[in-house]
């Protein structure tokens, strides 16, 4: 029996030597269609395609582990698959592709010596990456430094390409054999220090201490912009929002491409947002690099701050130690980073201010679509022109990410348009025209990271990270669309004027996630969201780890609300207040969701905290009601969308604005007889479907609100607004009518 640990839930995979055949026979395949994309004999781009399919293809087809996506009446939608815990069974089919229907993903442990939670993959590129380097170091001839690493990326496959039919060259196969430990290598590598870093890339973190080559260190240069939502979020037009996120996005991803290229993808150990982490030979090469991370940033934004530090490490230290040694090079970066001085420090008074930030000196001028020629800076020209390009490509990349279907797959029609404004985000003409600007991202990573002993398990964590928040993404935005958007509503809309997607993403990468979206799609999102990354890393029973989860802050206004205001009150205040609250609870529940409902920007709250006690909170002079159970995890929040929706389509709009108002002007006794009486006339006259039998109905509830009584009850654990408990307070109730009388207003 094999077995694969997830280091971050706790649970445990096993598969029979049959299963397990299978599934290296699959990937066996894939490397070798990947292989066989390369023309020729250049056993270079044989290497760098063998490192991309480890180091990208991979992990995508693995990741996430607990859902995957089918298609219903030609929608897309999420599937969850059997409980990740449990041993899967002889006939189970693995995955193919990314999110392959409920096929499995095709886990090959790292096996040997090599801890439990270490994939094959893992292992692959960590030997990879220090032989490379160690080449590189000496000297290597290039060719010889190529067949290597073709060796270290074919030989734990080397059966099965062979079996298939598969001829990897002479060279690589004498190569393969020396590093499973027979015969001798060229006379150009020293075997016994490649025997060494081949064994010390596939064990425990302690032993990799004692057997990796006490004299062998490498670089590690980091790059990362300074205030990001800054840079992003100062100018309030959508064009400059978007251009800021796609800007930082698409550098970075050139340059981890630039650094594939002349390196391999192998040393790139991450790459998302704005941050990039990479491995050099020496400190020369480390600071030529810094000063281009620097350069490059600044040349295609126009003068964002960045930072970039290098740092020469032993690699004992990077096997065995990795949070400890990574501490040192964040030291370094933070160093760099007190040095950064802003490109515009100041606009002198006789300058004319750029006419869209209102900050740094124009520098020329630009023609909006409404009026006359403007100044503008620099900066802001260049996020304005790539915003207005850059529209499709987060939207494409999405799409791609559900594999194909095109704009189609939305269920908007195939020729569906990307929005060019806030008010083209709405569908149809609802009663209130409502935008919801969402962020988040994850609570507790911080912890997780400070337990990575090994650099092989780093780079798992980052690229499940990566592939999670994707997958995630598009399959949320792909189901709140198919259910906010009936086809019979889109085909009449289609029919006044071309429809539009009613979403537009900001920022996704790493862990973030930021976007805009009509109001009933963006709680959708937050929703689905939230229930699959859950999924996701749901721990097993007895895990002792922090329990892995994301929040959001949802901001629901006006459409004409300044994007600057909606965007920095949903990040720096309900995300905040998700976060706490998700902390306070110690995860138990997983991920938590703030949100807020503002008819008009004029409501959006100067102070939260005095706000929730304002708006949700009442003493009462027998006992304490909070009218809100938010922040919600994803089950409560799907629970209170569905009992909006019922009772606006049952008519009951009018009979939960008056029972709301009750608890919110009143005294709690006052309005908890007003509920019992509108209960006793409802039963009264057999009215089994009336408001409060609606609100009473039990089916589908959460196990957390299984208790819940709308005219108020206490609720466990739960504190208001996910504050910490108060020692020796009185019991609060909760009579969450405010949270419905809220979510009717989005729905309506």
């Amino acid at each position: 029996m094999f077995e694969w640990r997830d280091g971050f839930t706790g649970r445990r995979y096993g598969f029979t030597k049959e299963q397990q055949d299978a599934a290296r026979r699959l990937v066996a395949g894939l490397l070798e269609a990947k292989l066989k994309k390369e023309v020729g004999d250049d056993l270079r781009a044989l290497a760098d395609a063998a490192a991309a399919f480890w180091a990208r293809d991979y992990y995508r087809l693995v990741f996430p582990l607990a859902f995957g996506r089918e298609v219903v009446d030609g929608g897309v939608r999420a599937v969850f698959l059997d409980d990740p815990g449990d041993r899967v069974d002889q006939t189970a089919v693995f995955r193919r592709a990314p999110l392959d229907g409920a096929a499995r993903p095709p886990l090959l442990p790292a096996g040997g010596r090599a801890p439990a939670e270490y994939l094959l993959a893992d292992v692959v590129l960590v030997r990879a990456a220090l032989a490379n380097i160690y080449c590189r170091q000496r000297g290597v001839d290039p060719g010889l430094l190529h067949v290597l690493r073709l060796a270290c990326f074919t030989g734990p496959l080397a059966a099965e390409l062979a079996a298939s039919g598969f001829d990897l060259p002479e060279e690589v196969r004498r190569l393969v054999d020396f590093l499973e430990g027979d015969g001798e290598p060229p006379a150009e590598l020293d075997a016994e220090d490649l025997r060494r870093l081949w064994e010390a890339g596939a064990v425990a973190a302690e032993e990799a201490m004692d057997i990796a080559p006490a004299s062998f260190a490498v670089t590690v240069v980091v790059g990362a912009v300074q205030r990001v939502k800054q840079y992003v979020f100062e100018t309030p037009g959508l064009n400059e929002i978007r251009g800021g996120s796609e800007i930082l996005s698409d550098v970075t991803e050139r340059l981890a491409v630039d650094v594939a290229t002349e390196l391999g993808a192998e040393v790139v150990l991450r790459a998302a947002g704005s941050h990039l982490e990479f491995l050099v030979p020496d400190a020369e090469t480390g600071a030529a690099w810094e000063a281009r991370l620097r350069r490059e940033f600044v040349a295609a934004t126009g003068g964002v701050l960045v930072a970039a530090a290098a740092e020469t490490l032993p690699v004992r230290d990077l096997l065995g130690d990795y949070y400890r040694a990574m501490g040192r090079v964040y030291q370094r970066l933070e160093a760099a980073r007190n040095q950064t001085r802003p490109l515009y420090p100041e606009t002198l008074p006789f300058e004319e201010r750029c006419a869209i930030c209102g900050q740094r000196a124009a520098e020329g001028w630009y023609q909006p679509p409404e009026g006359d020629a403007e100044p503008i800076c620099r900066v802001c020209l260049i996020k304005r022109e790539w915003g207005r390009d850059a529209r499709r490509d987060k939207t494409r990349e999405l799409e791609e990410q559900l594999r194909g279907g095109g704009r189609a797959l939305w269920g908007l029609g195939a020729d569906a348009g990307l929005p060019q404004s806030l008010d083209d985000l709405i569908v149809g003409h609802p009663r209130r025209r409502l935008v919801a600007v969402v962020y988040g991202d994850g609570n507790n990573f911080g912890a997780v990271v400070q337990q990575l002993k090994n650099i092989a398990v780093a780079r798992q964590w980052t690229c499940r990270v990566e592939a999670v928040t994707w997958s995630a993404t598009a399959l949320a935005l792909a189901e709140a669309v198919r259910v906010s958007v009936p086809a019979p509503h889109a085909a009449a809309k289609e029919a006044q004027r071309k429809p539009s997607l009613p979403f537009q993403v900001l920022a996704l990468g790493g862990e973030d996630i930021g976007l805009f979206a009509w109001g009933p799609v963006g709680l959708r999102f937050a929703e689905r969201f939230v229930a699959l990354t859950d999924r996701e890393f749901t721990p097993a029973p007895g895990h002792d780890g922090a329990r892995i989860c994301f929040s959001l802050g949802v901001l629901v206004a006006d459409a004409k609300a300044a994007v600057a205001r909606t965007v920095a009150f949903s990040e720096g205040e309900l995300l905040k207040w998700a976060k706490r609250a998700a902390r306070n609870a110690g995860y138990r529940d997983g991920g938590t969701i703030a949100f807020l409902v503002v008819p008009t920007a004029d409501q959006i709250p100067g102070d939260l905290d005095d706000f929730q006690q304002t708006m949700y909170y009442r003493e009462g002079a027998t006992f304490p009601v909070c009218l809100t159970l938010r922040p919600v995890t994803a089950a409560e929040l799907g629970f209170l969308l569905d009992r909006a929706a019922r009772l606006r389509e049952a008519g009951f709009v009018g009979a939960l604005g008056r029972m709301a108002a009750a608890f919110v002007r009143g005294e709690p006794r006052v309005a908890v007889l007003y509920y019992l009486y509108q209960k006793a006339r409802e039963r009264k006259g057999r009215d089994d479907g009336g408001f409060t039998a609606l609100l009473e109905d039990t089916r589908e509830r959460p196990p957390t609100l299984a208790d819940l009584d709308f005219a108020g009850r206490v609720l466990g654990t739960r504190r208001p607004f996910g504050g910490e408990p108060v020692a020796g307070g009185r019991e609060t109730y909760f009579a969450p009518l405010v949270d419905l009388a809220e979510l009717v207003k989005v729905l309506e």
